[in-house]
């Protein structure tokens, strides 16, 4: 693609002996980076993907479309990766915010980010923003009460499958006693 050819040219290039005027211009109150004289949805895409390129779910997820793609051109970054992975994001962003996330997807996320809480308030805070319109407050909240509902989720997961390992113990070893308060914990 002509495109990417140039592109790659330009990032070669030495941009510390050219002027600034050559470099970007102002358009509609921002400014524009010129020199490699890409499309506007190309700058907007390449812009848009400055701010969220320190997301983990945006790397797995461009990794992953990346990947089946042999011959690119800018169009089919543009159409068949960037577009695609913003309505994922924005999907994902979502349903977690909501309490909508299926129960394996949130352990998918939690395996990701090594069921570090923190790290995972810190995506969805950035995808929040990112794709949100709402006050920092709002997002601030709507995700603690997530996280607090993901945290006593895992909980609750956790205690199910350390009853059901003392259940397998009971049974294998032929324990005897009182196992109803893990019997209620395993149902």
């Amino acid at each position: 693609d002509e495109e990417l050819h140039i592109l790659r040219e330009k990032i070669e290039q030495d941009c510390d002996e050219l002027p600034i005027r050559d470099l970007c211009t102002e358009r509609s109150g921002r400014y524009d980076v010129m020199v490699f004289k890409l499309d506007e949805k190309f700058c907007e895409m390449v812009s848009k993907i400055t701010q969220i390129k320190s997301s983990q779910i945006f790397n797995i997820l461009w990794k992953k479309h990346g990947e089946k793609l042999k011959h690119v051109t800018m169009e089919i970054i543009f159409s068949k990766i960037w577009l695609r992975i913003c309505d994922k994001l924005k999907s994902i962003n979502q349903q977690f915010l909501d309490g909508e996330m299926e129960l394996k997807k949130v352990d998918k996320y939690l395996d990701v980010f090594k069921t570090d809480y923190d790290a995972l308030e810190k995506e969805f805070m950035l995808l929040s923003c990112y794709f949100s319109d709402a006050t920092r407050l709002d997002k601030i909240n709507k995700l603690g009460n997530t996280i607090r509902k993901v945290k006593s989720y895992k909980k609750l997961f956790d205690a199910r499958q350390a009853a059901h390992a003392i259940l397998e113990l009971q049974e294998v070893m032929g324990l005897e006693g009182d196992f109803s308060e893990i019997k209620r914990i395993e149902e």
